[in-house]
């Protein structure tokens, strides 16, 4: 088999020969990579410009964290109360995690709570140490609507937490004959991986753990959550990352010691 051969063309000049061959020089240098002026200006300018997109990329398409929803709300039902004080509430299980930031408690006629009730959130594999809990009042508290027109809900912020999937409770204080009335036999819609468990209660007039009430299985409702879904990564954000990296690795000038 014949063998290929570099081209290789003679010119003959006033000072001699010269050979120039097209095969490619070994060591040939970039004239922008190997240049000492502009590879040093290319290197801070790249070096700016990968953390500018960086940051811009995050706020632009990282996670978000969806619309505050409630953990549960529902139509129909009676409103009554509780004959002596009480911490009052409603088991729960999440198949999937979500934040907590806002509790909450049902407002009966729309027209402001009388009363001032603490809430709370336990995890029923450690029934003795609360999650979270505040005092919603109608001064301190935002007005949310609710699927029913018999009402509203009366929300107080919290320092978000996460609550991983697994078994809560939610319970709230409310007094003997309490003008802020519950809500009992409603029919409830729950934020996704949320379901209903059984009514909560416990004679007392400061947080604790509730018992089960299977008297008040059809509902117990006085407290409540706000939640959001937890966000995961974006696919988005990690593709342009890539894509910025590559090209800043591309364009960056090579740091290279000459032998």
């Amino acid at each position: 088999m014949p063998l290929a051969m570099p081209c290789v063309s003679i010119n003959a000049g006033d000072s001699g020969v010269f050979l120039r061959s097209n095969q490619p020089t070994a060591n040939k240098k970039h004239p922008v990579k190997n240049n000492p002026i502009i590879s040093p200006i290319l290197s801070l300018f790249m070096g700016r410009f990968l953390i500018t997109a960086l940051a811009t990329t995050f706020i632009l398409l990282g996670p978000q964290y969806a619309r505050a929803d409630l953990l549960l709300d529902f139509t129909g039902g009676n409103a009554n109360t509780f004959s002596i004080n009480t911490i009052a509430g409603w088991q729960f299980t999440l198949s999937s995690p979500v934040v907590v930031d806002g509790l909450g408690f049902w407002d009966q006629g729309s027209d402001g709570l009388v009363n001032a009730h603490d809430v709370g959130i336990w995890n029923s594999a450690n029934p003795s140490t609360l999650l979270a809990f505040t005092t919603v009042t109608t001064a301190g508290s935002t007005a949310v609507p609710s699927t029913s027109s018999a009402g509203l809900w009366r929300f107080t912020d919290i320092s978000p937490i996460t609550l991983s999937p697994g078994t809560y409770v939610i319970g709230a204080t409310v007094l003997g004959f309490d003008q802020d009335s519950q809500i009992f036999s409603a029919t409830t819609s729950l934020f996704s991986g949320a379901t209903f468990v059984e009514a909560m209660d416990v004679g007392g007039s400061t947080l604790a753990y509730p018992n089960p009430a299977p008297a008040f299985n059809d509902g117990t409702f006085g407290p409540n959550l706000r939640v959001n879904d937890v966000p995961e990564p974006a696919s988005a954000v990690l593709l342009v990352c890539g894509a910025i990296l590559y090209l800043c690795r591309r364009l960056t000038p090579a740091q290279k010691q000459n032998s």
